[in-house]
C-alpha cells in the first residue's frame, strides 16, 4: 500500500518537473515563438495520439493476466487434524489428516474460475518401477470451504484446494481419500478411484482458469498405512508429500 503510494507521488512529482521544463523552454526559446497555427496543431495532435497509446497500453498493463502459484506444504495451516463425525447423528467417528493444496495470486488481476484436476497417478514398486495406475479416474478436486469446482483467487489472497484425507480403518489400517468434486463409482475388480492404498506414489496435479496461467506440477506421495492420533507424527514419520522441483521446472519450461 505505501509502496504504491510512493510509487504514485515520485511519478507524479517527475511529471510536474517535467512540465515546469517545458514551460522554461517555451517561454525562453525565440524559435519557438515563430512556429505557425499548422504546426502547433501537428505538434498538438502528435500529443494527443502520445497519450492516446499510452491510455491503451496502460489498460493492456491493467487488464493484464492473472498469475497464481500452487504448492502442498506439510504443516499447518495447510495440513492439519480434523475430527469427522457421522453426518446423520454429528457423531465422533474418528480423527483423520487432511492435506490441502495452497493456491496463491503473485500477479495481475483476479484469477477467475480457476479449478484444479488430478490428472494422473501412478504407483512405484520397490524397484523404483512407475505404472500407470489402472483404477485411477482423473477428476477434479473440491476448493476448501466452498461449493463448486471452480473459484476465484483475489489479488494479493491465496485459497485453498483439499487434496485429500488420510483416515484410519477400525483405528490401525490408514488410507488417502482424494478429495474429488464426485464420488466415483467402483471400477474394475470393485476397486474405487479415489481411494489410495499404503504405498509409494507419484501423481500429477494441472491447475487453469479464464484469465490464469497454466500449472502442471508433479509430486512423490509415500504413506506406510499406520496411524496415530497425533498430528506432527502422522506428518513425519508416516506420511511423506515431496515435489518434483526439477522435473516440474522441465514442465515449467518445455511442457
Amino acid at each position: 500500500m505505501i509502496k504504491n503510494f510512493i510509487t504514485k507521488l515520485i511519478a507524479l512529482v517527475l511529471i510536474i518537473e517535467m512540465g515546469w521544463v517545458v514551460f522554461a523552454f517555451f517561454q525562453n526559446n525565440s524559435y519557438v515563438k515563430t512556429i505557425n497555427t499548422d504546426a502547433w496543431t501537428a505538434i498538438g495532435t502528435i500529443f494527443l495520439g502520445a497519450v492516446a497509446l499510452s491510455t491503451f497500453f496502460y489498460d493492456r498493463y491493467k487488464n493484464r493476466k492473472a498469475k497464481v502459484s500452487m504448492f502442498i506444504n506439510t504443516t499447518s495451516p495447510d495440513c492439519h487434524q480434523i475430527e469427522l463425525t457421522n453426518s446423520a447423528t454429528r457423531e465422533f467417528v474418528s480423527n483423520c489428516v487432511y492435506i490441502r493444496i495452497r493456491v496463491s495470486h503473485i500477479k495481475g488481476n483476479s484469477a477467475d474460475d480457476a479449478e484444479i484436476i488430478i490428472s494422473n497417478f501412478w504407483t512405484i514398486d520397490e524397484n523404483g518401477e512407475k505404472k500407470v495406475k489402472k483404477a485411477f479416474l482423473p477428476m477434479n478436486l473440491k476448493w476448501s470451504h466452498f461449493e463448486g469446482k471452480k473459484r476465484s483467487i483475489p489479488r494479493r489472497f491465496f485459497r485453498h484446494c483439499d487434496f485429500g484425507s488420510f483416515r484410519p480403518i477400525n483405528s490401525k489400517y490408514t488410507i488417502l481419500l482424494l478429495d474429488t468434486a464426485v464420488q466415483p463409482n467402483k471400477v474394475s475388480k470393485g476397486e474405487i478411484p479415489n481411494v489410495i492404498e499404503p504405498g509409494k506414489y507419484e501423481f500429477e496435479l494441472m491447475l487453469s482458469g479464464v484469465n490464469t496461467n497454466f500449472i502442471r506440477k508433479r509430486w512423490v506421495l509415500e504413506f506406510d498405512g499406520g496411524w496415530n492420533d497425533d498430528e506432527s507424527i502422522m506428518l513425519n514419520k508416516h506420511i511423506s508429500i515431496k515435489e518434483r522441483k526439477f522435473y516440474n521446472f522441465l514442465l515449467r519450461f518445455f511442457g
